[in-house]
């Protein structure tokens, strides 16, 4: 029979332990557990909220599990370098801490921190961190990626690889190219691309890319002007772009199809341009100034009905289209300085993605609609820019590049699990 001392004291034990949770929180909690250590686990070093990754090191990753356990259902296994969000721990058990976390593609699980004095996760970002080559490469038969090579003479050449980085080849040995200017059909059969140099007068040219060994491109156009923001529409047969021929530096929005090249902004005192088409082929994103400064808009497939979705002082630039066609992304000036936005297709709901004090510049959707890839200036007015994604609910903000260099060029892969 237990001593009523002995119940006295297991319900004072219960109503401290209950009062702990109440001032604290679960989480600090946990955190005032972990500094009790366990067992031969290294000292806790992640925070919830934060993000971090997985250790470069061995190359074999971490495993997720359902549960803070070695015994927890095995989810999957994330690569070294992989970044995630951490939700909630530490949890001691086995001699692990184990921390809840989220993957960049949301999936949830438990993953432990380490054992001994070898840390398997860390915080990212980290200055002067590892970074993460080699260690997984994508299937070469994913896709194809074209890439742009500056020779010592500082002449452009376009290049195409296996989406492992495998078995590179020059489409353009003898003619310069656009770098910023470059587009593949959606099955991937073809590839749009202007012929210039140093952004001057060029045209656009199409290269068959079904053939093992592509032939000589051919001209699809004879403006002699400036031609930007070439985009396939998804029947392949359709290319948008924006080009300066009825007046230098005065772009308006073209269109070229089988049946010949149409304006259709036809605009002469208006820039026009940043054209993008609807998943569907059925709308046209562009940029406009007709209105006092640049405002998004869009109109039908053939120019007819064009209609304003951005207004604010603030100019708002570069749409971009899910892959759904039910939102677009865009840039934002409109609280100080260029910031990432979403907006429904018909321009309500806009919502704002990121908020840094530097400039956060080329949203790009991946295919499954889950993340928006950007590139974000690191300090204001630096130079400076680093790869991050947000998911589409503007949560879970992740860093992949830590190193400084000059960034371009963005690209998710067709199953949303790369970036190039």
């Amino acid at each position: 029979m237990m001593h009523t001392s002995s119940v006295r004291f297991g319900v004072w034990m219960f109503m401290l332990a209950a009062l702990v949770a109440g001032m604290f929180g679960t989480t600090q909690l946990d955190m005032v557990r972990a500094a009790q250590g366990c067992g031969t686990a290294p000292t806790p070093r992640l925070t919830v909220g934060q993000t971090a990754r997985v250790t470069v090191s061995t190359g074999i990753g971490n495993r997720l599990r359902s549960t803070a356990a070695t015994t927890g259902t095995i989810l999957g296994v994330m690569p070294d370098g992989e970044v995630f969000t951490v939700v909630s721990g530490p949890q001691c058990a086995e001699n692990f801490y184990w921390w809840q976390v989220r993957r960049w593609d949301g999936q949830m699980g438990w993953t432990a921190e380490g054992i001994t004095a070898e840390y398997w996760v860390e915080p990212w970002p980290t200055t002067g961190a590892k970074v993460a080559v080699g260690s997984v490469k994508p299937d070469p038969n994913l896709g194809r990626i074209t890439f742009v090579r500056t020779d010592p003479a500082n002449n452009q050449q376009l290049f195409v690889m296996a989406a492992d980085g495998s078995t590179p080849v020059n489409l353009t040995p003898t003619t310069p190219v656009f770098a910023d200017q470059v587009d593949w059909t959606k099955d991937g059969k073809a590839l749009a691309f202007t012929v210039g140099s140093n952004n001057a007068q060029g045209e656009l040219v199409m290269l068959d890319m079904t053939a093992a060994t592509p032939p000589a491109f051919a001209p699809i156009t004879a403006l002699t002007s400036k031609i930007s923001a070439v985009d396939w529409a998804s029947d392949g047969q359709r290319i948008v772009f924006a080009s300066d021929k009825g007046s230098p530096g005065i772009f308006d929005i073209y269109v070229r199809a089988a049946t010949g090249i149409t304006n259709l902004t036809n605009t002469p005192a208006v820039n026009d341009s940043q054209p993008t088409w609807s998943p569907d082929g059925q709308r046209i994103a562009f940029v406009s100034d007709r209105d006092g400064n640049p405002e998004i808009y869009v109109m039908n497939a053939d120019g007819t009905n064009p209609v304003r979705l951005t207004n604010d002082p603030g100019d708002d630039t570069t749409p971009v289209w899910s892959a759904s066609g039910i939102r677009l992304a865009f840039i934002s000036e409109r609280d100080g300085n260029p910031e990432i936005y979403t907006m429904n297709a018909d321009g309500s709901g806009p919502v704002r993605m990121t908020n840094t004090p530097g400039k956060d510049t080329n949203p790009t959707w991946s295919p499954d609609d889950k993340r928006i890839a950007y590139f974000s200036e690191t300090a204001a007015n630096s130079g400076a820019f680093e790869l991050f994604s947000v998911r589409s609910d503007a949560t879970d903000r992740m860093q992949y590049t830590i190193d400084g260099s000059s960034v371009a060029g963005l690209s998710w892969a067709p199953d949303s699990n790369w970036l190039v």
